[in-house]
């Protein structure tokens, strides 16, 4: 295979990635309006609004430095170990912030949307869409451009079923619904530890997180 033809396969394979990533809601949309009331609809729409901004604080930047920065260090499993553990320690120790002062946050900017349960639901889908996005941008480094679209169809098919399952099964409201695909990305985040586990090693080192703290 030449290289247009493995760069045009590569591209319609990430292409494919990133629209299943992103259109999970679109698709369960109108099982969303059919089955949950307008106050619950309203809640879903600020946890999927909030989690891809959460996920920016947490460090979303540091899966552009993996791809940036994965050829310019000989020691891979140092360099993604690094940036991974550094960038799942501080988005944990966001993550806890704001679980801690979680009420006083939500009474200062919603005025009938308490913290709990929906608004925490955002902050851990946050983490785990960190950890997710940084093992996909290895493989995207590494240029497994198969790997990466498996894995992000088994995201999208484990939240998939996981919502009909807790509409159409199990007869759940919202929160009950949002724990399925909580359940579900525990699910995942272990298929995708299992797929990067060749590159994590228990270290981290400074420099390497510094120039990833100076890039993002």
């Amino acid at each position: 295979m030449n290289e247009a033809k493995r760069l045009s396969r590569e591209s319609l394979l990430y292409t494919g990635g990133e629209f299943l990533s992103k259109a999970l809601g679109f698709i369960l949309l109108p099982i969303y309006t059919a089955h949950l009331s307008v106050d619950e609809f309203a809640y879903l729409s600020m946890v999927m609004t909030l989690w891809p901004i959460l996920t920016v604080f947490m460090g979303q930047g540091f899966s552009a430095f993996i791809v940036r920065g994965f050829f310019d260090y000989e020691e891979k499993k140092e360099f993604v170990s690094s940036v991974l553990w550094f960038s799942l320690v501080l988005g944990s120790g966001i993550a806890l912030a704001l679980h801690m002062n979680g009420d006083f946050l939500a009474s200062r900017v919603f005025t009938k949307m308490t913290y709990r349960p929906f608004l925490q639901f955002a902050v851990v889908f946050a983490l785990f869409r960190l950890f997710f996005g940084h093992v996909l941008a290895v493989f995207r480094a590494e240029r497994r451009a198969a790997k990466t679209v498996r894995l992000s169809f088994l995201f999208f098919a484990a939240n998939f079923l996981a919502v009909l399952a807790a509409i159409y099964l199990f007869r759940l409201s919202l929160a009950g619904i949002l724990t399925f695909q909580l359940m579900a990305y525990a699910a995942v985040a272990l298929v995708y530890l299992f797929a990067l586990r060749h590159y994590l090693r228990p270290v981290i080192r400074k420099q390497i997180v510094w120039a990833g703290v100076i890039f993002v």
